[in-house]
């Protein structure tokens, strides 16, 4: 597929899961392709589930731990219980307040202190620099493919894979308040964001305004008091910046769900049994 990151990549990552994984011992070619091709099976099944699960009207987020798999389709309250030891732990993602990866780490660890980085690189440093607890990132859309980016650092840092999160994107036409919706010429957003609502935005006569990130958008509008200009953005983004939801769940497709990871200096203790 156009989206999928080289194999041996997929499979060290598949398979390094709660186990250490360093350039000093790599997992034999032959062995990762044959592990990834009974783990991408079992994945395939279980996304389904987990993607069928959350519904337009659902919770937004799944969250499982890697060394144990649900028996069951997920539902809301699968999500919601955090362990006494993930408490006021600090968790790193990528972007601002506001961001869709600040709501995935709070469901993630619902406890938590969610720490904005600027870049992914920042995310990873952060924790393995011990600044953070955990670090939780983005590595699949259900639309938009691999972020291949991510796959190459967890290649070059000491961290494991913890977790994983599947987070329905629930996209929002967010403006200044006091103008009609008639009056909105931009919108800005990420580019990923701009392309995942581009039915709803060319309908809507808006010109498409690429930004880093969907919340610094809403930030970025907010700050500069720039009325006839819209953001593409989460609600919460909203609540942060002072701005007024003008319409919810604009996305084309409602089959809009990321993968993150959820990142740790130390890996899981083995599975008994």
């Amino acid at each position: 597929p156009p989206h999928a990151p080289p194999i041996a990549y997929l499979a060290i990552i598949f398979l390094a899961g709660a186990n250490a994984f360093t350039p000093a011992s790599p997992i034999p070619l032959p062995n990762a392709i044959a592990g990834l091709r009974a783990e991408k099976s079992r994945c395939n099944a279980s996304n389904a589930a987990i993607i069928g699960a959350l519904a337009p009207d659902a919770s937004f987020a799944y969250f499982r731990s890697v060394d144990s798999a649900p028996t069951s389709p997920p539902t809301a309250a699968a999500a919601a219980s955090a362990s006494p030891s993930e408490k006021k732990i600090l968790v790193a993602y990528q972007g601002v307040p506001g961001a869709y990866s600040e709501a995935a780490a709070l469901e993630a660890y619902p406890t938590c202190e969610p720490r904005p980085c600027e870049q992914f690189e920042d995310a990873f440093e952060s924790t393995e620099q011990f600044s953070t607890d955990r670090a939780v990132l983005p590595f699949e859309n259900s639309l938009g493919g691999s972020i291949h980016r991510n796959y190459d650092l967890v290649l070059t840092h000491r961290l494991h894979i913890v977790g994983e999160v599947y987070f329905k994107v629930r996209h929002c036409l967010l403006a200044l308040p006091g103008q009609e919706k008639s009056a909105l010429t931009r919108a800005l957003s990420h580019p990923q964001a701009l392309s995942q609502c581009d039915g709803y935005l060319t309908r809507l006569g808006v010109v498409k305004e690429e930004f880093d990130d969907t919340a610094g958008a809403a930030a970025h509008i907010q700050r500069e008091g720039l009325f006839g200009h819209a953001a593409i953005a989460s609600r919460r983004a909203a609540e942060l910046y002072g701005m007024h939801v003008y319409d919810e769940d604009i996305q084309d497709d409602e089959s809009n769900v990321t993968r993150f990871l959820a990142l740790a200096r130390e890996p899981l203790p083995p599975r008994e049994g």
